[in-house]
């Protein structure tokens, strides 16, 4: 019946352009509506189907039971039974006043698992940081045993260098990859620069990739470079998950330069056995929260109109009998089918969006088109869209900030300024290692922090130079770089 009235309304590029300024207005309202209608269809499909993944998790993997913290492991859990809760409600019928009500709770209980997320993400961090820490030590121990009576070949040295110029030249017009293998490259490299000298990197880099951004985000941005340089001296860092904390500060207190090779060996499982559990956790929130803002989405939808699900009572009767008593056959063939019904609902939406563009194209032609009732209508759809669209449970002032306008140079500044004070007081109490490591981090994770490709090759050379480096550490990164070189050739 959809895909009839579809075929039929649609119009192509010519006729549009002959109608009057009412009827292309009802041609945009109509297509809104159906686009609304998709994106319920399919926030639907999907919380059946990725329901199903953390029914799953909890009844097969046993996570609740897993979760050492019981003050989180409440929380988490209650937001998962209200989660299921609400879905079962929005089968039934939901005055406004209920599904207002529902939204805001929704809405707090994502802030919850938000700050969650962000308390697992900051442990990990430093997690990783511990196992930087042990790589240095274990390249030291390797590098002294295999590399102690060999010479750095200086024809080896170019080569390298040269296959990363290729690399980098074979990528230039791919902006996404050429940032990745900068990123991965720095992360491989000795970190070779003076603290003021890396304080220059940070303003001029920032300045050059923040500068036409939003403040909002711009302000965000600042808080993850700070996260990402020392997440255990931000605010929350140690409030959650306290048995995690502790194994952290174990480990952080481990001697690493006095083990053995075997001994750094047994506290890498250690450590890559905890990695997991956050990344357990780290997936469970994320889903968690994307059922969230699809559960959102469909009560906005609802508030405004009626969900149209093809085969609803039969895929929700599936799902209530799951959510009560699973049963692996059962869940399969519900995801085989929420699977195919979203496939096609996505094919749907894919064609009501480019003839939504084709109508708005035409509509921006026209002076004075757009009146208070349509920007308001497609305002809506573009909220319900903002938490459709939601796959990171991103924060909720980044998903609709306050300040849309571009930040302010001189703003821009004291925020960069107040990221420098922030790693200036961090690197305060830190060792030489623990210094470098933390600021090669950071530096990898922005994007592109060199002037151009003459600069990054000429830190590399530097990076890899006898006269600063050990020939011992250059011998081992080299052997690393050839390693992950010569991998992403034969991914390719």
């Amino acid at each position: 019946m959809v895909e009839e009235k579809k075929d039929k309304n649609m119009l192509d590029e010519k006729n549009i352009k002959e109608l009057k300024d009412d009827e292309l207005k009802n041609k945009i309202l109509d297509i809104n509506g159906l686009q609304l209608c998709k994106i319920g269809e399919m926030s639907y499909y999907y919380f059946i189907n990725t329901s199903m993944d953390l029914i799953q998790l909890i009844e097969e993997n046993n996570f609740f039971e897993k979760l050492n913290s019981n003050k989180e492991k409440e929380i988490i859990k209650t937001i998962f039974e209200h989660v299921t809760n609400t879905f079962i409600k929005l089968n039934t019928r939901m005055n406004e006043c209920e599904i207002e009500n529902e939204i805001n709770i929704l809405l707090d209980m994502r802030e919850q698992l938000y700050n969650i997320l962000k308390s697992i993400r900051g442990y990990k961090i430093e997690l990783f940081y511990i196992k930087d820490y042990m790589d240095y030590y274990m390249m030291k121990s390797i590098g002294e045993k295999e590399y102690n009576n060999m010479l750095v070949n200086q024809n080896e040295l170019a080569l390298i260098i040269n296959k990363i110029e290729k690399v980098l030249a074979d990528n230039i017009n791919n902006h996404i990859t050429f940032i990745n293998i900068v990123s991965n490259i720095l992360e491989i490299l000795p970190f070779r620069m003076s603290k003021y000298k890396y304080f220059d990197v940070i303003k001029e880099t920032l300045s050059r990739n923040l500068r036409e951004y939003p403040t909002d985000l711009v302000e965000s941005e600042i808080e993850y470079y700070k996260m990402i340089f020392d997440s255990s001296i931000m605010g929350d860092y140690g409030v959650m998950f306290d048995d995690y904390f502790t194994n952290i500060q174990l480990f952080k207190n481990i001697d690493y330069k006095s083990l053995s090779i075997d001994e750094m060996e047994e506290q890498f499982d250690e450590i890559f056995k905890l990695i997991l559990e956050f990344e357990e956790i780290e997936m469970f929130i994320m889903t968690l929260g994307m059922l969230i803002n699809r559960l959102i989405s469909m009560l906005l939808i609802i508030s405004k109109s009626t969900l149209d699900i093809i085969d609803s009572n039969k895929l929700y009767s599936i799902w209530e009998k799951q959510e009560r008593n699973f049963d692996k056959q059962s869940m399969s063939r519900l995801k085989k089918l929420t699977d195919k019904a979203f496939i096609n609902a996505e094919k749907d939406l894919v064609q009501y969006v480019k003839y939504f563009e084709t109508l708005n194209n035409e509509a921006l032609r026209r002076p004075d088109f757009l009146d208070e009732e349509l920007n308001k209508k497609l305002l809506f759809t573009n909220k319900v869209l903002t938490f459709y669209n939601d796959t990171s449970l991103v924060e909720y002032e980044k998903l609709f900030p306050e300040d849309v306008e571009i930040i302010k140079e001189y703003y821009l500044k004291q925020l960069i300024d107040s990221l420098i004070q922030y790693i200036n007081r961090s690197i305060s109490t830190m060792d030489n290692i623990e210094r470098k490591l933390r600021m090669r981090r950071l530096l990898s994770a922005m994007e592109l922090p060199f002037k151009d490709i003459d600069e990054f090759i000429s830190y590399i050379a530097y990076s890899l130079d006898e006269r600063v480096v050990s020939k011992e550490e250059i011998l081992f990164i080299i052997e690393i770089l050839n390693n992950w070189l010569d991998s992403r050739e034969e991914g390719q």
